[in-house]
């Protein structure tokens, strides 16, 4: 009876905690939206109408913002990874659910500006 419990215990599924499962929809929105703005920069390269020194600050931005990116806890395994390459090693000190998910929300906030900093000069 108590190694039932115990094997019950142990599979039981854990209750996800709602912050971190928003910060992780929100981190693999925003790593989603990167890459589209790696394609649309690289696509803008080929084009003569824009600036160089335009393209190499929005580069620079998007490099900068993907090397302060920060895991969320349990998100590990999602495939969006694969072509930004943030550094699943990089942690926050020991940070509440609640605070994770107002990290993310600055890191989206962050992209968005760069996004809406690269439309402006269309």
């Amino acid at each position: 009876m108590i190694l039932c419990l115990i094997i019950f215990q142990c599979t039981a599924p854990k209750k996800e905690d709602p912050h971190l499962v928003e910060a992780a929809r929100i981190h693999n929105e925003a790593v989603a939206l990167a890459e589209r703005l790696e394609t649309h920069l690289n696509q803008l390269t080929k084009e003569t109408t824009y600036k160089t020194d335009s393209l190499v600050t929005w580069r620079i931005a998007i490099e900068k913002w993907k090397s302060e990116l920060v895991e969320v806890p349990g998100n590990e395994s999602h495939d969006l990874h694969q072509h930004t390459h943030h550094d699943h090693g990089a942690q926050l000190t020991i940070v509440t659910s609640e605070q994770m998910l107002l990290f993310q929300q600055e890191m989206k906030a962050q992209l968005d500006s760069i996004k809406a900093r690269i439309n402006e000069n269309k």
